[in-house]
């Protein structure tokens, strides 16, 4: 947990808000960490009184959130001292999964989806903008323009982390 709001802190943009949502964690360590950070005030905390799973501890997180920009990591995720700027500084490098879909001719109904994962895939319009599955399935992104300068095929990208690992 540490790591990762540390990785998050150590942002070369240094715009951010950090929502934490604790889900009635029984480790005095977890807890503790997190009144450790209490007084830095891009990091907003929230502690539920009880375990309502992954979906919903996103969610609560999710709420509080007030920026324009939304990335979602688990406890054991870090970010790269660039992830932030990344996105920043390329905002049309990124597009909502319903423009995405479109542009492919698929479909998916939000209708369809449990209300447990509406709150955190959907804008306001009711518009997916990410895969329910991000909950619960690891998604690997790249950078095209990194891998060009890594001299690595961004058409033939790797279908693992353990691939990606293996190309750099």
């Amino acid at each position: 947990l540490r790591a990762c709001i540390d990785s998050v802190r150590r942002q070369a943009y240094q715009n951010w808000e950090l929502c934490l949502c604790d889900d009635a964690s029984s480790s005095p360590e977890t807890i503790r960490t997190l009144r450790e950070y209490e007084g830095d005030p891009r990091i907003r905390i929230r502690y539920l009184s009880v375990d309502a799973g992954i979906s919903a501890a996103s969610n609560a997180a999710l709420e509080m959130a007030q920026g324009e920009f939304v990335a979602l990591l688990d406890h054991d995720d870090e970010l790269t001292p660039d992830a932030l700027a990344e996105v920043v500084t390329h905002p049309k490098s990124y597009a909502p999964l319903y423009e995405v879909m479109a542009k492919s001719g698929e479909r998916l109904n939000p209708a369809d989806l449990s209300a447990d994962l509406k709150g955190g895939v959907l804008d306001s319009m009711g518009r997916l903008v990410a895969l329910p599955a991000f909950f619960s399935t690891p998604v690997l992104f790249y950078n095209k323009v990194a891998f060009r300068k890594a001299k690595l095929d961004p058409e033939q990208p790797p279908k693992t982390w353990f691939e990606m690992q293996g190309m750099l």
